[in-house]
């Protein structure tokens, strides 16, 4: 996990880059747990921050933020990645074909991961996909919850 966070610093920061500081992110990982031993599936995180960016932040007039927040609780690991770009609906219009087709693999490919993940093991893992709305119905973005059984690494790098 702990791997997993800085891989999606490095992508998150060469993005801010890239798009000259059009967003801004914010990663709450908890101080809970101990992250560098916990394993989880390499690139879980990282398509769902994509998309966040691409199709819901490049989109806004004002600079975005994309916060992803860690807990874990009896031994399931949750993440929530939230931004407050166009939304889904705005994000559709205004995307060309191409452009949903690849959003749609990255979604497709991870939940196909989970599927496998599920296959093997009795644990339940999912993925949901929320858009926000304020009070009069515009929407204010989209929260992805991704929650999965956390397996603990038998060898610690610290040793």
């Amino acid at each position: 996990l702990d791997d997993e966070l800085d891989m999606l610093r490095l992508y998150l920061d060469m993005e801010k880059l890239r798009f000259k500081e059009v967003f801004d992110y914010r990663i709450d990982a908890g101080n809970d747990a101990d992250r560098e031993n916990i394993l989880i599936p390499p690139m879980l995180f990282q398509p769902f921050a994509e998309n966040a960016i691409w199709h819901g932040l490049m989109h806004k007039r004002e600079p975005g933020q994309l916060d992803i927040r860690l807990r874990i609780q009896d031994d399931i690991l949750t993440c929530i990645i939230t931004d407050n770009g166009v939304g889904r609906a705005v994000a559709a219009a205004a995307s060309s074909k191409s452009a949903q087709k690849q959003k749609s693999m990255g979604i497709d490919i991870t939940q196909q991961r989970l599927n496998l993940i599920n296959g093997h093991t009795d644990n339940n893992h999912s993925l949901q996909i929320e858009d926000l709305y304020d009070s009069q119905g515009a929407p204010t973005g989209t929260r992805v919850t991704i929650s999965i059984h956390t397996i603990s690494s038998p060898i610690s790098r610290r040793s």
